[in-house]
């Protein structure tokens, strides 16, 4: 990419948030209501489904904000899907990569999508880097199986209760909710705003100067 594209980086990097904001009501819907129609186990699995989908879109999202893409230092990982490699990866790059929970006290957006912002770090209750590698980890295994050996000892994998996997999804929406990530190369940071009253209830993602 010769020259930046930002406007389309945040369309896209939108979109990959919107993704996230549905599987995480997917979730809350399969919890509240999906014991009238499936089993506890089933139900799990589906919701472990739409975490571990998640993680791979956040860890996409990552990605997408170092926009040089076609340079050496992402080529190899372009292609990948896996978050566990590409936050392995970004991790090596630039070590401020991941989503960062903000909290957003003006912002004012130019035509071109460039934001004027006034923010505040958030001090927790989100999802950590070190804990979105445990949930990717924990939800792999939650989906698979896992060997014959295993099975002897545990013909079906342990239920986990409702409320552990609400506060999973918790966690992600609090990191979410309003959150900016660094760009790699200029000094740009995109700010996402997963339910912007000025958009309708929509993602709003924009981008500004570093200071």
């Amino acid at each position: 990419m010769a020259k930046t594209d930002y406007q389309k980086i945040s369309q896209l990097y939108a979109g990959l948030m919107a993704e996230v904001k549905e599987r995480i009501t997917a979730i809350g819907t399969a919890l509240n209501k999906g014991h009238a129609i499936f089993p506890p186990l089933f139900i799990q699995e589906f919701c472990f489904l739409q975490l571990w989908m998640i993680c791979e879109t956040i860890a996409i999202g990552c990605l997408l904000a170092h926009e040089d893409i076609n340079a050496r230092s992402t080529r190899d990982i372009v292609n990948q899907w896996r978050a566990s490699k590409i936050m392995s990866h970004l991790g090596r790059l630039n070590p401020n990569f991941f989503p960062r929970a903000i909290t957003i006290h003006s912002m004012k957006i130019a035509r071109s999508g460039l934001a004027r912002i006034h923010w505040s770090p958030k001090d927790g209750g989100f999802l950590t880097k070190d804990e979105f590698v445990s949930l990717y980890n924990k939800s792999g295994d939650m989906l698979h199986r896992g060997e014959v050996k295993k099975l002897m000892k545990r013909p079906l994998p342990p239920l986990i209760s409702p409320k552990e996997i609400g506060d999973w999804a918790n966690k992600i929406l609090a990191l979410l909710d309003h959150h900016d990530i660094k760009a790699m190369g200029p000094k740009i940071r995109y700010i996402c705003v997963m339910e912007s009253s000025d958009h309708g209830g929509d993602v709003c993602v924009t981008w500004a100067p570093m200071p």
